[in-house]
């Protein structure tokens, strides 16, 4: 098991956006050990500039810096930097330098010695070539990322830096079979971690009803994640105007999509805090993956999946490879309008000891699959990497972290 070591954390998203995979991943290894958790850099002056004149609010200050959000968990978040980062390496290497130097008082202050530096977006790799004291190189794998910008310069730009970055990395983690296979063409030591789900949302005790959705009549098909380009808009319009009897909740980030406009019961509620989640989920009679088929969908491990599981609910999916595993606790659609509106009508009659079998063994499935567990999973990866790596201070070298820790 990995313990008293300083971990890097490059997070590719900011830690008090919406939860996923970096910010429970980076809180269960300070359990062990500590870390350092950087939020992107990509986050560029014109991004804030447009953001305040839009009178759009967003946590990122001017200036950045660094919390403790627990004696072994930190972040630092950069002020805004270059723009153009996704576009060109160029850019996207000063904005590393710019944070690498930043990083150098904070290491100080923090007596920080990185035994892993933990990288989750080809865009690091230039922040991971100035990180030298580092043993271990990890890069987590949690999507198909030049799939995001397909036949654009950023993709390009992804792929390109994916390339060295998988060249150079000491451990590959990977969400899903798919990309483990991809990686494994360039590396040959790739471990597969899915994603998981938080203990909190397999609490079984019922909560109250939310007041956004108290009112809202009839059956509700929910959907909880990113209001982006993945998700099909046309299909959850062509879904609501054909069951107007139901409402259609959308909770996430992101501005309410133009082929949702004019229809009545589909309600965009924005990001909500994640403890909250539960709650919602509880109200859905019918929880939505509708995401259009693409190269980054096919190896998409959705989070909401088996957040969706551990409270029980029927999940409605998109048929991909990544969710062909969980046929047997999901409706996975292949088809068109008709086959989805089936799969929700079936939803909305299960009932009974019928009810009861299915909820049990979804639960189950969420059971197997939280992050405490991944957290031992990639503990153990680590620590087998940190062993086998030689130590830049000889073999009789061991760097102890002067905090207390909880073991595994």
């Amino acid at each position: 098991m990995l313990t008293n070591t300083d971990i890097l954390y490059l997070g590719v998203n900011a830690w008090d956006s919406i939860a996923q995979r970096p910010q429970h991943l980076a809180r269960g290894l300070s359990e062990t050990n500590r870390v350092l958790y950087v939020d992107p850099s990509a986050f560029s002056v014109v991004t804030r500039l447009g953001l305040s004149l839009r009178g759009t609010g967003t946590r990122r200050g001017w200036r950045g810096g660094i919390r403790s959000l627990s004696e072994s968990l930190f972040v630092f978040t950069p002020p805004p930097l270059l723009p153009l980062s996704l576009w060109s390496a160029a850019a996207n290497d000063l904005n590393h330098r710019i944070v690498a130097r930043m990083l150098s008082p904070v290491f100080e202050r923090l007596r920080f010695r990185p035994g892993v530096l933990w990288v989750s977006s080809p865009l690091h790799l230039p922040l991971a070539d100035r990180v030298r004291e580092a043993r271990v190189l990890c890069y987590d794998c949690l999507d198909n990322f030049p799939a995001f910008y397909p036949e654009d310069r950023r993709g390009l730009l992804l792929a390109r830096q994916e390339a060295r970055l998988l060249g150079r990395a000491d451990v590959v983690l990977a969400t899903e079979s798919a990309l483990a296979e991809r990686c494994a063409a360039r590396n040959r030591n790739v471990h597969r971690v899915p994603n998981a789900v938080h203990p909190s949302f397999l609490n079984p005790a019922e909560t109250p009803c939310p007041p956004e959705l108290a009112a809202l009549p009839g059956p509700v098909a929910g959907y909880v994640g990113a209001l982006s380009h993945w998700v099909d808009f046309d299909l959850v319009r062509d879904l609501a105007r054909a069951r107007p009897v139901w409402s259609f909740v959308l909770i996430g980030p992101g501005p309410r999509p133009r082929a949702l406009s004019g229809v009545p019961n589909v309600h965009c509620l924005g990001p909500r805090a994640h403890a909250t989640l539960p709650a919602f989920l509880d109200r859905f009679d019918a929880c939505l993956i509708p995401f259009k088929p693409s190269d980054l969908t096919r190896t998409v491990n959705p989070v909401k999946l088996y957040e969706y599981l551990a409270r029980g609910k029927p999940v409605v999916a998109a048929r991909t490879p990544a969710l062909e595993p969980f046929a047997h606790v999901c409706t996975l659609v292949a088809g068109g309008r008709a086959e989805w509106l089936e799969a929700l009508d079936e939803a909305a009659r299960e009932q009974g000891r019928v009810r009861e079998t299915r909820v049990r063994e979804r639960v189950r499935v969420a059971r197997e699959n939280t992050w405490p567990h991944r957290t031992d999973q990639v503990r153990r990866i680590l620590g087998q990497g940190l062993s086998d790596a030689p130590c830049p201070a000889g073999p009789c070298h061991r760097h102890v972290v002067r905090h207390r820790t909880t073991h595994a």
